[in-house]
């Protein structure tokens, strides 16, 4: 019973300080940001400031993103809100890329700023599926300031499929923008290399300070502008964990969807639990999506691979 009460004070206590420093972190991006009118949507009510305003995608860049799958490139870096579940789809992607037998897959940990629920949680997972885990130093130790190891240059010359997991909002992505110029000399490769590079962005409408299509694209923008790169993708990554439902993800298709029109990119994939992937097929309220199932990009089965202290 010591135990137990010991480990849910480790809950309580990690829960209050995760959500005191989200709080006074994002009170100063929101506030005065929500909608005057909660019954017309920020996306419609032209909410973004026209300093975030960004051009239309390339051709190029447009018919890559729409008409490659999510396995397809060899490149993908995964980004987004703390929370929304990037570490989760980072280690089913690079698994699922390792099974399809596309050579080794290398899966480059690069959050060095929150201490929970990173990639390199899971090495035995990785390792079962062959996957090269590059983690940051003192990953997985009680020291509080992990750095990034040489290996991650190496990344950039792996023949296989590479993922990278940054850490959350700009903070994380201040560790990407490290590696601006080698990542932008592979997305320089785009023209003879189609399969070369992804930048995704992952959004959960269930998440709490990113719950609508403004303020998910004045995150990315956050993002961006502290890594200096510009992504390539939206993925819709709604849920609500073990409770995730049918009703849940269809309730968050539009989200998706006008996200990626408002940030002008594409929407690459929408997900679900692989356990709902044969009742979504006959289910119509995804085709009820703006303007059809097809705007909602991949169907995208997702396992949870990451697990919580409390579960």
């Amino acid at each position: 019973m010591q135990k137990d009460s010991g480990s849910m004070r480790s809950v309580v206590a990690y829960a209050s300080m995760m959500t005191g420093a989200l709080c006074a972190k994002y009170h100063h991006r929101w506030s005065g940001r929500r909608d005057s009118n909660p019954q017309q949507p920020a996306w419609e009510a032209g909410a973004l400031p026209l300093n975030y305003a960004r051009a239309s995608l390339t051709p190029q860049i447009a018919q890559i993103v729409y008409h490659q799958t999510m396995l397809d490139f060899q490149f993908t870096i995964i980004t987004g809100h703390y929370g929304v579940g990037k570490t989760n789809l980072a280690l089913n992607l690079a698994r699922d890329a390792a099974l399809s037998g596309r050579g080794q897959v290398m899966l480059v940990d690069l959050d060095i700023v929150n201490p929970y629920f990173r990639s390199s949680d899971y090495p035995q997972l990785l390792d079962d599926y062959g996957i090269r885990l590059v983690a940051p130093t003192f990953a997985r130790t009680t020291l509080e300031s992990p750095s990034l190891p040489a290996a991650v240059s190496a990344a950039f010359d792996h023949a296989g499929p590479v993922f990278f997991d940054v850490g959350g909002d700009d903070d994380g992505a201040t560790t990407l923008g490290r590696y601006r110029n080698e990542i932008q000399t592979r997305a320089a490769t785009l023209r003879e290399n189609p399969n070369g590079y992804a930048f995704l962005y992952v959004v959960n409408r269930y998440r709490n300070l990113s719950t609508t299509p403004t303020e998910a694209v004045l995150l990315l923008r956050e993002i961006e502008a502290a890594c200096g790169l510009t992504a390539t993708g939206i993925v819709n990554n709604s849920h609500l964990q073990i409770e995730t439902t049918l009703d849940v993800v269809a309730a968050a298709a539009d989200f998706g969807v006008a996200v990626a029109r408002l940030a002008r990119l594409p929407l690459v994939a929408t997900t679900l639990p692989a356990a709902l992937m044969d009742a979504a097929a006959t289910d119509t309220r995804l085709a009820q999506a703006p303007g059809g199932a097809a705007t909602l990009g991949e169907l995208l089965p997702i396992q949870t691979l990451v697990t919580t202290p409390w579960s």
